[in-house]
């Protein structure tokens, strides 16, 4: 991996911080800084399923409060419970041509909600920061 030096200036209270976490560590600096950057930078769009990389661009824009609502919707418990028994009739080979269609429509809805969440997460996380 090609490093690349960069002059930075950060808020007192973050330099105190990342220098606190070096000497709690007892790594340099140098060696903390660039890990903290590591795990606050947002994920790389390779590390984002392609069928969900279409929706990043919109979720970046988004402001902290929309991310965090995203990340804490949640679905009923009655969708829950009746998209865990369609998949068990479906693994079982029990299903009718009506739960299918039903088994379609709640994956559908349970993945509106939870597919952007672990980006949108992450976004929010580093937003805070």
């Amino acid at each position: 991996m090609t490093l690349q030096k960069i002059t930075l200036d950060l808020p007192e209270n973050i330099y105190i911080r990342l220098q606190h976490a070096a000497q709690a560590t007892k790594q340099p600096l140098d060696q903390v800084i660039p890990r903290a950057v590591q795990m606050g930078s947002p994920p790389g769009w390779d590390d984002i399923p392609a069928e969900y990389q279409a929706d990043l661009p919109a979720l970046e824009r988004l402001d902290d409060g929309s991310l965090w609502r995203i990340v804490r919707s949640r679905h009923t418990h009655t969708d829950v419970d009746a998209y865990q028994d369609l998949l068990d009739k479906n693994r079982e080979g029990t299903i009718s041509d009506a739960e299918r269609q039903e088994l379609r429509a709640l994956r559908g809805r349970i993945r509106s909600v939870y597919a952007p969440k672990s980006p949108c997460g992450r976004l929010a996380q580093v937003a805070r920061a």
